[in-house]
């Protein structure tokens, strides 16, 4: 628990003052660029993303799960993982710059720009055995420094009024900045990527499991980034830069039940090897713990959100207020989505989420088309919460898994107030006697 507390104040600590960055960043790029040219960035950002997705192939937590299991066999599991998303993030670059050539597609510099990140995706692998290690707090140190790096490039775009491309860029140096700093950090540790080995047979075994993990992945990278094609396609560049606005806003605290995650896993994992009671009874902790947060970060977004628009981008992006409200509480199934993710990843049922993911972007998708001509970026807002709360709230009372994960959550909620107590006494001052 202390650990826990440890890794979460400096990540809280490093993620708020990157929020505040994040939001003079995002509100300097809209007056600058204006509604129709971010639209043009923001897109072309999240197609990559979700690229980066497939890329991922669904070891974003499998790897670090068997880090922890079996922590003698380091060098094949990350040796497998790393070769494998590398040999995709390759393919899967050459083939989007192939296409978007061919093409001849207006943002294809973007696209390729930003693309370079996919070459970055088997690097993540560094993070997951150093997060297996508890030593999670310099992988967020590096997160942090990469961010800083793309702040200097974009204000240093800004001052020198440089196209749009140039912003594209400091996404991508940020990428590559932030593994680098990793590895140097795994290399210092006596870590050694050159004694990393490809496993064939481990490869297969983690993506016949993974697939249902990347199912997960590329459908809620979908579910965010979806709308802003739909509506730039149906409604053109101006109102998809309106929406891209509030999405980045709405974006920013979705970083807290991430955090929660990468420093639970681990542990939930070890614990559930050798105490299960205690494992369910710190699990549904967790469980109540993210709907808490949720549930106070989306009031705070909603009610703050004609301030936050206001000061960021002014009366161009009026529109985006009545968005951002909407998307706001788009946090809460978020939060849950992700700290349900933690518990059927433990107990190896990731099918749940597969499933749900699909019934819940099949629901978004035909919302979309139904609310987007009519109301533009408020309806694929509505549409967005609609459907996350589908995905994410009624299929865990549907499935079985998911009845167990509300039944934790439930007891966690009863035991939250002796919880608070439990965290307060851990961060107080401890005296020394003698």
């Amino acid at each position: 628990m202390r650990r826990l507390v440890g890794a979460f104040s400096l990540a809280l600590t490093l993620r708020l003052a990157r929020m505040v960055l994040n939001l003079g960043m995002v509100g300097l790029l809209g007056r600058y660029l204006g509604d129709e040219q971010i639209g043009r960035l923001f897109v072309a950002q999240g197609v990559v993303l979700i690229l980066m997705g497939v890329c991922e192939l669904g070891l974003a937590r499998i790897p670090t799960r068997d880090h922890v299991s079996h922590r003698d066999q380091e060098p094949l599991i990350a040796g497998s993982a790393f070769l494998s998303r590398t040999m995709v993030g390759v393919f899967v670059f050459v083939c989007l710059c192939g296409v978007a050539w061919v093409k001849g597609w207006q943002d294809r510099w973007l696209l390729l720009i930003f693309g370079l990140a996919l070459l970055t995706n088997g690097l993540v692998e560094i993070s997951s055995v150093m997060t297996a290690r508890n030593r999670i707090k310099e992988v967020i140190v590096a997160q942090f420094g990469g961010f800083l790096l793309s702040v200097a490039l974009t204000l240093g775009g800004l001052l020198m009024r440089a196209p749009i491309e140039w912003f594209a860029i400091s996404f991508t140096a940020e990428q590559w900045f932030a593994h680098f700093v990793v590895w140097l950090r795994y290399h210092s540790a006596g870590g050694r990527l050159l004694q990393w080995r490809w496993q064939g047979a481990r490869a297969m075994t983690f993506l016949k499991e993974s697939w249902q993990e990347l199912a997960s992945t590329l459908a809620l990278l979908t579910f965010s980034r979806i709308d802003s094609l739909m509506i730039k396609v149906i409604n053109g560049d101006g109102d998809a830069g309106q929406y891209a606005a509030a999405v980045r806003v709405a974006e920013i605290p979705m970083f807290i039940p991430l955090l929660l995650a990468s420093i639970v896993l681990p542990r939930l994992v070890d614990l559930r090897d050798r105490e299960r009671e205690r494992y369910d009874r710190r699990l549904g902790d967790y469980l109540a713990l993210s709907l808490v947060l949720s549930v106070v970060v989306s009031a705070t977004v909603m009610i703050t959100a004609p301030y936050v628009v206001a000061v960021l981008w002014g009366e161009k992006f009026a529109a985006s207020v009545g968005i951002l409200q909407i998307l706001a509480w788009t946090f809460v199934p978020y939060a849950l989505g992700i700290a349900r993710s933690q518990y059927l990843t433990a107990e190896r049922r990731l099918w749940v989420n597969t499933l749900s993911l699909v019934i819940a972007l099949a629901v978004q998708y035909a919302l979309n088309l139904l609310w987007i001509p009519k109301w533009g970026g408020s309806g694929a807002a509505m549409s967005v919460l609609t459907a996350w709360a589908v995905g994410w709230l009624v299929t865990s009372l549907v499935f079985e898994p998911g009845r167990r994960f509300v039944a934790l959550q439930w007891h966690g909620l009863c035991h939250l107030p002796t919880m608070v107590r439990e965290l307060r006494r851990l961060t107080q001052p401890q005296l020394k006697v003698g």
